[in-house]
């Protein structure tokens, strides 16, 4: 029988050095082709050291791209609450303020201090860079950035619908 070429003790030998170094390998050492090791594996669902590393790593890459995605999101949440805290708040605003001179007498300077509410601009820019932010969160975080209302129909443009589809599929409509 052609599955009876290699004995039980071939396979399980090339098995074991299949788990420790690969297929290449225990290809190699017992003449047994290597697709045919990776078949006796897969059945038998055993895999190799290397596999199983390299499992594991392509798993702790994903976590942690998934984990800094997280952190960014929070990052931009964080944004947008810094913005819309300091945007709304009232604040000290400094200016210099120059004094024109004359031919004979030089000009001078200072600085004047206020206090004061942001203006309209600025609030404006405040909402739209902390949306700007939270939409960015919500991207990172696969939740949804837009919204679509669906909602039933009447009955009427049901029995249209219908009616449509029958015409299609090769019927009449109802004629009312």
């Amino acid at each position: 029988m052609p599955g009876d070429r290699y004995t039980p003790e071939t396979r399980a030998a090339c098995l074991d050095l299949y788990t420790r170094e690969g297929a290449d390998a225990a290809s190699a050492a017992f003449g047994v082709p290597a697709r045919t090791i990776r078949t006796w594996a897969a059945n038998a669902g055993v895999t190799t050291e290397v596999e199983t590393k390299a499992v594991e790593a392509r798993e702790a890459k994903r976590l942690s791209i998934e984990q800094r995605k997280l952190d960014l999101a929070d990052m931009f949440l964080d944004a947008a609450v810094d913005e819309l805290t300091r945007r709304t708040a009232s604040f000290t605003e400094s200016k210099i303020v120059t004094i024109a001179g004359t031919a004979t007498s030089p000009g001078s300077w200072d600085v004047a201090t206020a206090e004061r509410e942001p203006y309209a601009v600025e609030r404006k820019a405040m909402v739209t860079t902390a949306a700007i932010a939270a939409d960015k969160a919500l991207l990172l975080t696969g939740g949804a950035t837009s919204r679509i209302d669906v909602r039933q129909a009447d009955r009427e443009v049901q029995e249209k619908a219908a009616d449509i589809m029958r015409v299609i599929q090769g019927g009449k409509a109802d004629v009312a």
